[in-house]
């Protein structure tokens, strides 16, 4: 999707998004526009941001903060989570052999697709688990605290301990899809 549809969509005025030190730095370094002004910067940025085509939701590696993916000639544009700021900007390899380019984008489109179905069934299986997990680790506390029997207490603890280890698997595997995503939303740029 273009981004002034996207825009249309989500009511978000080009005017009004504004541009982080970060991207501004990351515009000189990565896009050789180091000898413009920052203001030059600033309108260059947002009419890349204008022609791009909406790639998708990526989490970052580090912060795990949602951003939203915008591509256009090998350039890579992050929106913040509420489209009001450019976050950073990267540019990635082209790839040169034209016939292969629209049945790339297809196959990328398509695992972007399936990923972000697969995260939020996850997140939502792991919703609903996650209540499930309050209220046995609320009743093994409660054991817990309520009981002298040493072999009792040994039991809670070890149910305690399996309720977090299997929270943080759930919790690993949604991790997972989202880096996996975010590498396949990045191989995407350099196709648009």
């Amino acid at each position: 999707m273009k981004f002034e549809e996207f825009a249309q969509v989500k009511n978000i005025n080009i005017k009004s998004i504004s541009v982080t030190d970060h991207a501004i730095l990351r515009a000189k370094e990565r896009l050789s526009w180091g000898k413009l002004k920052d203001t030059e910067i600033v309108g260059n940025l947002r009419a890349v941001l204008k022609n791009s085509t909406y790639i998708g939701e990526v989490i970052d590696n580090q912060h795990r903060k949602v951003s939203h993916m915008f591509a256009s000639d090998r350039r890579a544009i992050y929106l913040s989570e509420n489209y009001n700021m450019i976050v950073t900007v990267t540019t990635h390899e082209v790839v040169t052999y034209i016939p292969l380019k629209a049945t790339l984008l297809e196959l990328h489109k398509k695992e972007i697709r399936k990923l972000d179905r697969k995260q939020r069934a996850k997140e939502r299986r792991f919703c609903n688990l996650k209540d499930d997990f309050k209220v046995d680790l609320a009743v093994a506390e409660r054991r817990l605290n309520r009981t002298r029997s040493q072999s009792v207490i040994n039991a809670c603890k070890a149910n305690i301990q399996g309720i977090h280890q299997t929270i943080g698997e759930y919790e690993n595997e949604i991790k997972l899809i989202q880096d996996e995503k975010r590498i396949v939303a990045r191989s995407m740029v350099a196709i648009t």
